[in-house]
């Protein structure tokens, strides 16, 4: 049976420990978190052909290692998958993995700062404020 094309579809992906949810609805496409395993991720990517592609947000939901590693598969160069929004709650973590995924990131982000929309942003979480992290990746 062939999928609505605008059907809402959630993923939650095996990236063993850790977490990693696909979600498409129509065109648009929702990475929450990365999994441990960047390799692991990628093979998922693949099966799912994610690759030349633009991925409208992606979430990382928290600084734990599970859930962040993986996402650096994102922003590998060889994939060519734009991300457009990338959301964080920009723990101040002092784990050199995660300063590599933000480095991977910023390294796609447009150095003319006129264009870059990155910028911190109120979201609302569970009835209180957070300051999360936008970046739009054009």
């Amino acid at each position: 049976m062939a999928e609505h094309p605008h059907a809402l579809t959630v993923r939650v992906l095996d990236v063993g420990q850790g977490d990693a949810t696909y979600i498409t609805n129509g065109g648009s496409r929702v990475i929450i978190d990365g999994g441990p395993d960047a390799r692991r991720f990628g093979h998922l990517l693949d099966s799912l052909g994610v690759h030349d592609d633009t991925i409208d947000v992606v979430v990382l939901s928290h600084a734990h290692f599970d859930h962040y590693s993986g996402l650096r598969e994102l922003f590998r160069t060889s994939r060519h998958i734009v991300v457009r929004y990338f959301f964080e709650n920009q723990d101040p973590s002092a784990a050199s993995s995660l300063r590599q995924l933000r480095d991977s990131i910023a390294g796609v982000w447009p150095t003319d700062r006129s264009s870059t929309a990155i910028r911190t942003i109120r979201a609302a979480t569970a009835g209180r404020c957070a300051r999360s992290r936008c970046a739009a990746v054009r």
